[in-house]
């Protein structure tokens, strides 16, 4: 019967103290405390409390501290600064040998429309016996090619100049003839000495002599005013010429090497691609439609030791604002 009257007295005490605000110390040395009115008062309420508990039961309840309110790592009020714990957590690393998780490919969507047809023009393209004498066959792969996806590869001038314009659509550089008079395009690329240099190109509505090709060994490349022009017309002819556009009569600056000449091995029409190649090896040129010779030259007039740039040539005699689509050109350096 002693402990619980001591805890009945402790708790009349702690219930007396809660009441009165009255501070209970607990000296380090005892000390003799004279007795005062509050201390009757005290001693009287203890009496009552500890009268009472001798016919009631005393029940102590404990209550936890509410927990914070509100999603944790989510959307909404975010936890008060004193319910974050003083650590982080740290992941847990996986095992050296636990595989990665892919991603995982999304469903093709199934196109709603059928593919427009490409144009009769760009299909039925007129079949090409293959060439044993074909460079492109014989020389491996090229030093350097040119998709012609756009104009960043080799560096093109686009947008319109005088003669021509150009612009990139379709996988392709597409030159138009602004007049009459033979205009090009050189990439900012070279120069070169002996070379092998070929592209492929599709006319547009075309007919007679309207002609694309290759303009090469052109010394300056800021003022391309001089030079070779290897072209291919919309009938299957072919033509080479040189060009000096220093000279002071105007009657002569443009001459024929070899002047129209029909060739079997050139497609004819539009919409018929052609590959054109032109071989440069010292003095002397060898021409290409389709990887077959058309005729070779020897020719003197700008030094061979002189490195030469190149580009595309095109001329519209039949059909105002002839156009060419250049699909890709590459080139080989000191070819053998």
């Amino acid at each position: 019967m002693r402990k619980p009257f001591v805890l009945i007295f402790t708790l009349a005490l702690l219930l007396l103290n809660a009441c009165n605000s009255v501070a209970i110390v607990i000296p380090t040395k005892p000390t003799l405390v004279q007795p005062t009115s509050l201390d009757h008062e005290v001693s009287t309420r203890v009496a009552q409390i500890l009268t009472a508990a001798a016919t009631q039961n005393i029940t102590v309840n404990l209550q936890t501290p509410e927990a914070p309110k509100g999603p944790i790592g989510g959307e909404g009020e975010m936890p008060s600064p004193t319910t974050i714990p003083s650590e982080a957590p740290t992941a847990t690393p996986l095992p050296s040998n636990t595989p990665l998780p892919t991603n995982t490919p999304l469903p093709t969507e199934t196109p709603t429309q059928a593919a427009t047809p490409l144009s009769t023009l760009w299909v039925n393209i007129t079949p090409m016996a293959t060439s044993a004498q074909d460079p492109r066959s014989n020389l491996g792969p090229p030093t350097s090619g040119d998709p012609m996806d756009n104009a960043n590869a080799w560096y093109w001038p686009t947008g319109y100049d005088k003669y021509t314009s150009s612009e990139w659509r379709d996988g392709s550089m597409r030159v138009t003839a602004l007049t009459s008079t033979a205009g090009w395009r050189l990439p900012t690329i070279g120069p070169f000495q002996d070379i092998y240099i070929e592209m492929t190109a599709r006319p547009e509505s075309c007919t007679g002599l309207d002609n694309y090709g290759l303009f090469y060994r052109v010394p300056d490349l800021r003022n391309p005013n001089q030079g070779y022009w290897f072209a291919v017309s919309c009938d299957g002819l072919y033509r080479l010429a040189k060009w000096d556009g220093y000279n002071p009569d105007s009657s002569r600056r443009y001459s024929a090497i070899i002047n129209w000449t029909a060739n079997n091995n050139i497609r004819r029409g539009p919409g018929q691609p052609n590959r054109l190649g032109v071989m440069l090896r010292g003095d002397t040129m060898t021409i290409y439609a389709n990887g077959y010779p058309l005729a070779s030259y020897r020719d003197t007039t700008y030094p061979v030791f002189t490195s030469g740039f190149f580009g595309v040539v095109v001329n519209a005699k039949n059909n105002t604002l002839f156009t060419a689509d250049i699909d890709e050109m590459a080139f080989w350096v000191n070819p053998r």
